[in-house]
């Protein structure tokens, strides 16, 4: 076991719910990590099935895993409430259901530190299945802050589970909002935007899962595509992107007809 640094250079940002089924390859995939200088901030908001379990038997045997059991508080407030637990200097984001390549912190750590003037990174991703067998499926997205920025008033070109951001700059533009849910990790990525460039490493540093129970498959179509149009208004505005972008807002109506969030 590595040993346990009160101000780690890195931080895993972790919320679950009910997520016994894959949560330990999601800890499992912290531990296997070629950085060691890492901690997990995990809060479980409210779950009645292993979870606790699980994260009681991670935390006994490695300090570098600090799990949280606030009352139930939704899926925003208990992300902000671990992203303010955290004392890394970088913010690694991962959902307790996706899986991180050993080398994640690593590169993503390295760009960081030699870019300064980039506020967040991600990297490409590859789908996985509920058996964590690959689907066949990878995502990709432009990599330079340039071109990212031109795509993000038509589509998410972000991981979320591969974001690495800086602490400090996420004390200066704020916490996640729900405002545009399911876009609340859209809205984020714009507001440190507004402090830094962004970058997505052409690597795939994380296996990305699709199951029912995620969270974008299981939204109301038409609310969905109400706040994804208002997220994209949001984005368009707040990236100051020419007039001839606008009617990339309503390009929403395609979300209706995808999965794939």
């Amino acid at each position: 076991m590595a040993s346990y640094n009160k101000n780690p250079k890195y931080s895993f940002v972790v919320t679950v719910y009910n997520g016994d089924e894959f949560l330990e390859e999601t800890l499992e995939s912290f531990i296997a990590q070629t950085e060691n200088d890492w901690e997990a901030v995990i809060v479980d908001d409210g779950s009645t099935d292993r979870t606790k379990e699980i994260l009681d038997h991670y935390a006994a045997k490695d300090k570098r895993f600090r799990v949280y059991y606030p009352e139930h508080l939704g899926r925003i407030p208990v992300l902000n409430k671990a992203v303010e637990l955290a004392r890394g200097v970088y913010l690694a984001i991962n959902d307790a259901d996706d899986v991180n390549v050993p080398e994640r912190l690593e590169l993503e750590g390295k760009f960081l530190d030699e870019h300064p003037d980039h506020a967040l990174v991600g990297s490409f991703a590859t789908k996985i299945d509920t058996k964590s067998e690959e689907i066949g499926s990878v995502i990709t997205a432009p990599t330079r802050d340039t071109s990212l920025r031109k795509v993000m008033v038509r589509y998410n070109p972000f991981v979320h589970s591969s974001m690495l951001y800086r602490r400090e700059i996420v004390e200066k533009s704020g916490l996640y909002s729900d405002r545009f849910l399911p876009g609340f990790e859209w809205e984020m990525y714009v507001k440190l935007m507004q402090y830094g460039k962004a970058a997505n490493l052409p690597l795939y540093l994380v296996k990305y899962r699709t199951h029912e129970k995620s969270l974008t498959w299981s939204r109301k179509k038409m609310k969905r595509l109400m706040n994804v149009t208002r997220a994209r208004f949001f984005v368009w505005r707040a990236l100051r992107r020419p007039l001839r972008e606008l009617p990339f807002i309503f390009m929403g109506v395609f979300d209706l007809f995808s999965r794939s969030g």
